[in-house]
């Protein structure tokens, strides 16, 4: 996919549950990024569509803690259907001291229902001034870009053989 759409993610994290590190491709057309946000290190939000998880594994999570426990309400005839989760990593001033932090937001498509909220920083992540006022944090960048051809208006995402051969 990366020569046809230009660009193309792999996300990597800490898989708490195997204890191990984990990796997955991310197609570009999964991955919502302000088109005027130069890198995914300074983008206010990112937000990665995750198709197909079903129910199952949603109650899984609930069960041990990972998730919220909310009411998963069908939306079509099947309720094990599989489900869309929105995973938006962002910055949100939480704690109203007028910084904002980064986190890591899951909310359930269908139902609205936020399932998850995580820092997406840990305690070496915080800068702090002597009087004990928050400088700077870290976030940690789950993303990493791949890129074919970058966009001549310096845009976020690339250009790829298909915008290339579009017009002809």
């Amino acid at each position: 996919q990366l020569p046809i759409v230009g660009c193309a993610f792999r996300k990597v994290w800490w898989d708490a549950r195997k204890n191990l590190p984990a990796a997955c491709y991310v197609p570009a057309l999964r991955l919502v990024v302000p088109m005027d946000a130069k890198s995914l290190e300074t983008a206010p939000r990112v937000t990665e569509e995750m198709d197909g998880v079903y129910p199952y594994e949603i109650r899984r999570r609930m069960r041990v803690g990972e998730c919220r426990e909310v009411e998963l309400t069908s939306v079509s005839e099947d309720s094990e259907a599989p489900r869309m989760l929105l995973e938006q990593h962002r910055l949100i001033d939480l704690d109203g001291d007028g910084f904002d932090e980064p986190y890591i937001v899951t909310v359930d498509k269908e139902s609205s229902q936020v399932l998850k909220l995580e820092a997406a920083f840990g305690p070496d992540s915080v800068k702090m001034s002597e009087d004990g006022d928050v400088l700077d944090i870290v976030r940690e960048v789950f993303y990493v870009k791949y890129e074919f051809l970058p966009h001549p208006d310096g845009k976020f995402y690339s250009i790829g053989l298909g915008h290339l051969l579009a017009e002809l």
